[in-house]
């Protein structure tokens, strides 16, 4: 199967719209401020702003490294190892692949419920872990994040993983789009360091459009699975590898 022209841009989209998902984005203030070692009253606080700014950012940076570097990895390691299946393997998997991409992004519009895809499985850290405030533990976080599951993010990131593991593409054109997919999630994230008390007032609002976020990730999925199902990538291509 030729993937030569795979569309990065439409991979980025859907890492971002894994950052932007149900299961994730309304946990990212708790959660940041867990990793800055801040509280809720410091964000607030309009005197705090230049403390918990610098705090955030360096606790996001250290958490984007382990986590690029882990999703990165183990990406490519199990799109790598669809790639040396034999060719009607492929095959197979594309086809079933497509199909089932499709039928999840359905349920992203209430067409139905994916019950048993619908159980949300991550790694939880102990505070013993996430009490002790500094950039390497934040690293170490970030991978192990990576380890963690959810039907919002797996979805997107199983489905970059099937287009890259059955292109037979060169490790380099592979590589950029693992980078795409990770830098969708990574740099909301990162943005969100730089104005966190912003973003934590305006967070209740945002909530209220989420569902916008996923019907649009459920197009993108759409997109995607019919890439998949027609064995080419020509509606939306962009060569940059």
């Amino acid at each position: 199967m030729e993937m030569e022209n795979i569309t990065i841009p439409i991979i980025f989209l859907a890492g971002l719209l894994s950052f932007f998902s149900p299961c994730l984005l309304p946990i990212i203030p708790a959660f940041l401020a867990r990793l800055a070692g801040v509280s809720f009253d410091d964000v607030v606080d309009q005197a705090s702003v230049g403390t918990v700014r610098k705090k955030t950012f360096l606790a996001g940076l250290g958490f984007c490294v382990g986590f690029f570097i882990a999703a990165t990895l183990l990406l490519l390691a199990i799109s790598t190892l669809i790639s040396v299946l034999p060719d009607n393997v492929k095959s197979g998997l594309r086809i079933a692949g497509g199909i089932l991409v499709i039928a999840i992004a359905l349920s992203y519009f209430g067409v139905y419920n994916i019950l048993p895809l619908m159980k949300e499985k991550r790694v939880v850290l102990s505070e013993k872990v996430t009490s002790r405030v500094s950039f390497f533990t934040n690293v170490l976080i970030g991978g192990a994040f990576v380890l963690g599951w959810s039907p919002c993010i797996g979805t997107q990131m199983g489905t970059v993983i099937m287009m890259i593991g059955v292109g037979d593409m060169p490790v380099l054109r592979a590589l950029g789009c693992m980078v795409a997919y990770t830098l969708g999630i990574i740099i909301p994230f990162m943005a969100i360091t730089l104005c966190f008390r912003w973003f934590v007032i305006f967070l209740p609002k945002l909530n209220k459009k989420i569902k916008y976020f996923e019907w649009l990730a459920g197009l993108v999925l759409i997109v995607m699975g019919i890439m998949l199902l027609s064995d080419k990538l020509q509606p939306i291509t962009v060569s940059w590898f």
